[in-house]
């Protein structure tokens, strides 16, 4: 079991690090993605979920996403409901399976989309252009029009930003958005990753399986 908040192993009900209390495993409620596990004595160490609503609200499409870590491998999959080939509206799901051994690294990512941004420092420019030329009635109206134009394409490139998870491996590279979650849940979740990963290493390694 590992501590929620800094991701350390646990020794006891208390984290030796940051101090944080936990209840033993034996009165946790049973994890959510413990359905998804491919063998029954394998053990969920944290997740990262974005459900239907959120996914939609922020991404405009009706879908859920996971990303579970386990004691052995890294789960991360999803549903989305729309349109797909021979159906008018279906059900797609898929999910990639990394064993620890095979994780290379861990990325977080952060992006926008540029092509706003370049748009409008476009229309901005243009409006500065139209200011040049202020005795215009018309080039009064273009001014102000380009302007509000500009300041609505800077706040859609403000709301356009991504956060992705992303777990790197040789076969695959699994990114999950998570914008949902703050920098401390991430953070945890990637702390919980490194202790999985050393964890799982010692343990292959005192099977003679190698790092």
């Amino acid at each position: 079991m590992y501590c929620k908040r800094c991701g350390r192993e646990l020794p006891g009900p208390e984290c030796p690090d940051c101090g944080a209390a936990t209840r033993p495993p034996a009165d946790d409620p049973p994890p959510r993605s413990a359905g998804i596990l491919l063998e029954p004595d394998e053990r969920v160490v944290a997740e990262l979920r974005q459900a239907y609503v959120s996914g939609f609200l922020l991404g405009a499409r009706l879908g859920e996403e996971y990303l579970v870590l386990s004691d052995r491998r890294i789960y991360c999959g999803g549903t989305t409901l729309g349109r797909i080939p021979g159906a008018r509206l279906g059900r797609a799901t898929g999910q990639v399976v990394i064993p620890l051994e095979h994780v290379t690294s861990v990325h977080w990512l952060a992006t926008r989309n540029v092509g706003l941004l370049v748009a409008a420092i476009v229309a901005l420019l243009l409006g500065i252009v139209a200011l040049a030329f202020h005795g215009s009635e018309l080039a009064s109206v273009l001014a102000s029009s380009t302007l509000v134009v500009a300041a609505l394409l800077l706040v859609m490139y403000w709301l356009s930003k991504r956060q992705y998870l992303m777990v790197c491996s040789a076969s695959a590279s699994p990114a999950m958005d998570c914008r949902t979650y703050g920098r401390e849940a991430l953070v945890g979740f990637i702390r919980q990753l490194g202790a999985a990963l050393t964890a799982h290493r010692k343990e292959r390694v005192g099977h003679g399986l190698g790092g």
